[in-house]
């Protein structure tokens, strides 16, 4: 995976705590209004701190930690340790990124709960859907199993 581009000046760290900020708001069922108010700040700034626009300092990081019942640690999971170079981010924040977005707890939900013969077609046809403009084609190009 190609490292991720500076979106508005931010910079990947930022862009990687975001993410694991949102993914773990979702996973503990909190909306982005709920976690402002307990924050003391607007949800919007709650968004731009998920999409890597703004950064977070310090002592917010630490408010949203206990705010989201997490040590301040699992943000940055996932990142290379310091002076070591990265070329992108590592299988765990790709995961979080997945599940930090709109139906990417779905996705994954529906991934784990189909029969396993399906998955790896299932895979194929995602890859086909990302790589292929195309998509008439796709179908075809892939065979699913039959089941029932």
């Amino acid at each position: 995976m190609p490292p991720i581009p500076r979106v508005r000046g931010s910079r990947q760290l930022d862009l990687h705590l975001g993410l694991r900020v949102r993914a773990r708001r979702k996973e503990a069922g909190l909306s982005l209004e709920a976690l402002a108010t307990d924050l003391g700040i607007a949800y919007q700034q709650v968004q731009k701190y998920e999409t890597g626009a703004n950064r977070i300092s310090a002592s917010t990081l630490y408010e949203i930690a206990r705010a989201l019942r997490t040590p301040v640690t699992y943000f940055y999971a996932g990142l290379p340790s310091a002076g070591e170079h990265s070329v992108g981010f590592s299988a765990a924040a790709r995961i979080d990124a997945v599940l930090a977005t709109p139906g990417g707890r779905e996705l994954v939900d529906a991934y784990l709960s189909m029969p396993r013969q399906l998955r790896q077609p299932f895979v194929a046809l995602a890859r086909g859907v990302a790589n292929d403009d195309s998509l008439p084609e796709t179908p075809q190009a892939i065979r699913l199993p039959t089941w029932r």
